[in-house]
């Protein structure tokens, strides 16, 4: 294997390996922080190549909007 495609296997695999085990990622879900609409999302392939956009292009978050209090 030449050293380049060694090295990307290497990333590869670590982004996947950390989709799995960080708890944000595993649920596979990105939200927009101005809409709240969501979006299932590969979280390996989203580490590999950034993470979707929605509203204005703001980039979606793993974070999970709040329910709005009353």
């Amino acid at each position: 294997m030449t050293t380049i495609a060694h090295t990307f296997s290497r990333h590869q695999s670590l982004h996947d390996e950390i989709a799995t085990k960080h708890p944000s990622l595993a649920g596979g879900l990105v939200w927009c922080r101005h809409c709240n609409k969501s979006r299932r999302v590969d979280p390996a392939e989203c580490l590999r190549s950034g993470w979707p956009k929605c509203c204005k292009g703001h980039t979606m978050t793993i974070n999970q909007p709040k329910p709005a209090t009353p």
